[in-house]
């Protein structure tokens, strides 16, 4: 037997708009078609438009006006008082002069709850006579969205497809993995709003980040539904890609993200726990970086690295804040097609890992570097000082507004020349390498450290 609703004046609101809602669709169903021609057949179901409603040409935001489908005024009401419901449903109205004003609740994004549930109704049972276990069964993950808090209650496995390197598959750490882009994952992320160009370079993604049982933030329930990662997911996104700078030779980035709803559901004309997929605002922008002049080549890392990446990902979540600095402008110049501007933040995430201040002289970074740097590569303390300190008097001039010809940006690394941002790249790397996951590494301190290694 059905689980009795959690919240029952709300469900006796919606189960009475679904009610009328049925029958319309009765109505519909003896002058067009026969009840078992709809069973799991949406294609032939009627317009909503033309069934339900009528265009509104003043508030584009209303789209239509479901004034036919009674109880909807009471649902609207219902929600307005239900502060954790109506967020979801809620669009902030400008004031006359511009500011933002008080949130308004999307009438037709409210309709979408009983239209939905009828729909979805007939489509399994194939009947318009409400069978009320049956409805409240199908209610079950509506109210779970309904009802569950944004990135507390509501989660959902997130996948993320690589640009830029393949990985081999790796095991779960902390819920993380990386998984392959299968025959069943394809469609779904090439069905996307891009063009030409953009969609072949989508389609170059062989392996995705799988997230498991993520926290969400979601919006809508009809037309207007949006899914996308909360701050904590998100974050864990970032920082599975700040890992990968690190092991990475190159740039890596993401455009894309799917949400597999875990018990929950919404979207109109979606069955429950239907994937969706959000497509960056910036994806362009995103995928010249790892597709420089006509040039994709992705880097292909073995199963030891990708499982290395996902360890990092997790260390990186405990980590300081100076590493995560470090890391973070470490990710951002990879990506950078400048090498004046990656110069600029990967000295940035030296200085936040070498300085501990702001008075900090290029003395005493490039000492500092000298001493680890050294160790990790097995060349002379000497010539990372020197190639340190010409990198700060380099990036004194870029951030300065002189310019110099790109013959000037090289430094000499061990008689080897070496470009300035190649020589930083490298060194922010290591050093990340190595503290990473160091608990006896204090940014404050980094001088007490050095005499302790």
């Amino acid at each position: 037997m059905p689980a009795s609703p959690k919240d029952a004046p709300l469900w006796d609101v919606v189960k009475r708009a679904t009610y009328d809602a049925l029958h319309k669709v009765a109505i519909w169903i003896q002058e067009n078609s026969t009840t078992s021609d709809l069973v799991g057949r949406r294609d032939t179901w009627p317009n909503w438009e033309q069934l339900f409603g009528v265009r509104t040409e003043s508030d584009i935001l209303a789209v239509y006006q479901y004034v036919e489908i009674s109880e909807i005024s009471d649902l609207m009401d219902i929600i307005d008082v239900r502060p954790v419901v109506r967020e979801k449903f809620a669009i902030p109205v400008p004031n006359p002069d511009g500011t933002e004003g008080d949130t308004k609740i999307m009438r037709h994004e409210v309709a979408m709850i009983p239209l939905t549930l009828a729909e979805n109704y007939v489509a399994l049972y194939g009947q318009t006579t409400a069978d009320d276990d049956k409805l409240v069964k199908l209610y079950e993950p509506y109210e779970s969205y309904l009802l569950g808090e944004n990135e507390k209650d509501l989660r959902a496995n997130i996948t993320v497809p690589i640009l830029g390197a393949n990985l081999e598959q790796a095991g779960q750490v902390d819920g993380n993995s990386i998984i392959r882009i299968d025959s069943r994952w394809n469609p779904i992320f090439t069905n996307v709003a891009a063009d030409g160009y953009d969609l072949e370079t989508m389609r170059k993604a062989k392996v995705s980040l799988r997230m498991a049982n993520a926290t969400v933030r979601v919006e809508g329930f009809g037309s207007l539904h949006y899914a996308y990662p909360s701050q904590e997911s998100d974050d864990a996104i970032a920082r599975f890609f700040e890992a990968l700078a690190i092991e990475a030779p190159g740039p890596t980035t993401w455009v894309q993200v799917a949400i597999e709803p875990c018990n929950w559901s919404a979207k109109f004309n979606r069955s429950g726990g239907s994937t969706t997929v959000t497509l960056r605002r910036d994806f362009a922008t995103r995928i010249d970086a790892v597709y420089r002049r006509g040039l994709y080549d992705p880097y292909n890392l073995n199963d030891d690295q990708s499982n290395l990446i996902l360890a990092d990902q997790e260390l990186l979540k405990h980590s300081n804040k100076s590493i995560r600095v470090a890391a973070r402008r470490l990710a951002r110049a990879r990506c950078r097609p400048d090498g004046d501007d990656r110069i600029i933040d990967l000295c940035i995430g030296l200085e936040a890992l070498l300085g501990s201040g702001f008075s900090e002289t290029v003395h005493r970074l490039s000492m500092r570097a000298a001493v680890l740097l050294s160790k990790l590569w097995g060349i002379s303390s000497a010539e990372v000082y020197k190639a340190t300190r010409d990198l700060y008097a380099l990036r004194s001039r870029v951030v300065h507004g002189d310019t110099k010809p790109y013959g000037e940006t090289m430094l000499n690394l061990d008689g080897v020349p070496i470009h300035a941002s190649r020589f930083a790249t490298a060194a922010l790397a290591s050093l990340l390498k190595r503290l990473i996951g160091d608990e006896e590494f204090d940014p404050a301190r980094p001088t007490v450290y050095l005499y302790c290694i």
